[in-house]
């Protein structure tokens, strides 16, 4: 039968020519038996299964050293220096050493691991201050962290004991401590630079622009303010010949609407309330500025000048509608204007088209090529000139009912009626017919006469009209004047020539 081979199984260690073959949890040099050891004295972790020898006589585990496994040797060959182990990783952001101290103070710990006097931490995660190796001295809660003398280079290497980061390997790059069997530091420092991190560590984003993020905001909180921002899909898009806009990107949605606005008005006009709302996201007023707009102009009216057209852009169909309303004109109050609040620009444009109508056809006063504006003033000047009543009520001493410019015309005629108000079955009514002589300078004499006169019941008491002139150059006018015994209304309608 063939021989079987069983182990020799020997409790609590081995001793060869004084020589100790020893295993245990953790390094060795903490507990009695691996401080008597000799040196020469081999010893196994049984949790990592690293293998130590002991070089120095003594107790402490810096009297132990760690054999190389395959990967250190390869990293070694490579140019990676390695330091003494370390028992625990600092990762956590630290303003500085003292800070990392205060810490570890608060309950013994660094990285959830207790710490003890000669403990090794490497602080790999500082904002001022060197990143290193530090050796730990003190007491429970009154520790002092003291920098190894090693100073920490590009290559160099250590493994760490305990803590999160037990048994992972950690390098020194040109900047910063990276784990080593992880990520390369080179990647590490290409996804910095990609994010915007200005260094290693903990660092709150700061953004170019805070239109809708803030700084501080995470880069998921960010995108989603953004994303909040512009909203859902559009959901109401108009029907256009042209620029209208449908569910598809932003951009393409704003070059169709500003398509559909065309270039800039020159007669911007205040509003109460427009159509988007600041509190609103992009696609939100995105659809409010499409409703405005509206849909295609279908009544269109004939005009020489001015006219709208389905195919224009809004604006372009604003400017030719400005150019046929014309300037400013001091309007009167109406019951009904054209235009409506709610409605949308196009349904206002088309109702303000409508009201303007077709081209003039009637030329006396005003011209088919004039804005309408500058036709409205052309009449209103005439009509001022041709045509006036004036009114005067309880009038008893003399007074002026009427006047006009001696510039403007030379003979003026007046319809004249006065009926008594405490009698007002008395009326009188005549015609006035009144000339001056004044031409380039002013006029100094001025005839009356007073004809067609027609009387209801009697003629007010100490009623009587007269004709005069009143101030020099431009400003002189030729005046209608009365005077009564009886109170009276008195009514004047002009006619110049």
């Amino acid at each position: 039968m063939p021989s079987i081979q069983v182990p020799y199984a020997v409790e609590g260690g081995l001793s060869i020519d004084g020589k100790y073959l020893l295993n245990g949890t953790g390094v060795p040099g903490s507990t009695t038996v691996t401080d008597t050891a000799v040196k020469g004295s081999l010893y196994t972790d049984d949790a990592t299964g690293l293998a130590y020898a002991k070089d120095t006589a003594g107790s402490g585990t810096d009297k132990w050293s760690q054999f190389a496994t395959l990967s250190e040797l390869n990293a070694a060959i490579l140019g990676i220096e390695w330091r003494s182990p370390v028992d625990v990783v600092e990762t956590t952001l630290r303003a500085d050493v003292a800070a990392a101290v205060t810490a570890a103070n608060v309950a013994d710990t660094v990285d959830g691991e207790t710490i003890l006097a000669s403990s090794r931490v490497l602080l790999s995660n500082l904002t001022s201050g060197t990143e290193n190796v530090y050796i730990v001295s003190g007491s429970t809660g009154n520790w002092t962290f003291t920098e190894e003398g090693n100073t920490p280079t590009n290559g160099d290497a250590l493994l760490v004991k305990a803590g999160t980061s037990a048994g992972q390997q950690w390098r020194r790059n040109a900047t910063e401590w990276v784990q080593n069997d992880t990520a390369d530091a080179s990647e590490s420092g290409y996804i910095r630079d990609f994010v915007g991190k200005s260094a290693a560590g903990i660092e709150t984003p700061t953004y170019g622009t805070n239109n809708v993020v803030t700084n501080g905001d995470t880069l998921e909180t960010g995108v989603e303010k953004l994303d909040a921002e512009i909203g859902v899909a559009v959901a109401t898009a108009q029907s256009r010949t042209t620029g209208s806009i449908s569910d598809q990107a932003i951009n393409l949605n704003i070059e169709a609407l500003d398509d559909s606005i065309g270039g800039d008005v020159t007669t911007i006009k205040s509003r109460t309330a427009g159509p988007i709302l600041a509190a609103n996201s992009t696609n939100a007023n995105v659809s409010a500025l499409d409703e405005a707009i509206g849909n295609d102009v279908t009544t269109i009216q004939s005009r020489t000048a001015g006219p709208m057209l389905a195919a224009n852009t809004v604006n372009a169909n604003l400017s030719a509608l400005d150019d046929a309303i014309g300037a400013d004109v001091t309007p009167n109050a109406r019951t009904n204007n054209p235009i409506v609040a709610s409605n949308t620009v196009l349904a206002n444009t088309e109702v303000l088209d409508d009201a303007i109508g077709v081209t003039p056809t009637s030329t006396n006063i005003i011209s088919a090529s004039a804005a309408v504006n500058t036709n409205l003033s052309s009449l209103d000047a005439a009509l001022h000139v041709a045509s006036k009543s004036a009114t005067k009520t309880s009038l008893t001493t003399i007074d002026t009912i009427d006047s006009e410019l001696v510039d403007d015309y030379q003979r003026i005629e007046w319809v004249i009626t006065a009926q008594s108000v405490g009698t007002p079955a008395n009326v009188y009514s005549c015609k006035l017919a009144a000339i001056h002589d004044g031409s380039t300078s002013d006029a100094g004499n001025v005839d009356y006469s007073i004809f067609g006169a027609l009387t209801t019941g009697t003629k007010p008491t100490g009623l009587t009209f007269t004709v005069d002139l009143d101030g020099s150059t431009t400003t002189q006018t030729m005046r209608l004047r009365a005077v009564s015994t009886d109170a009276v209304n008195i009514t004047a309608y002009r006619a110049a020539m």
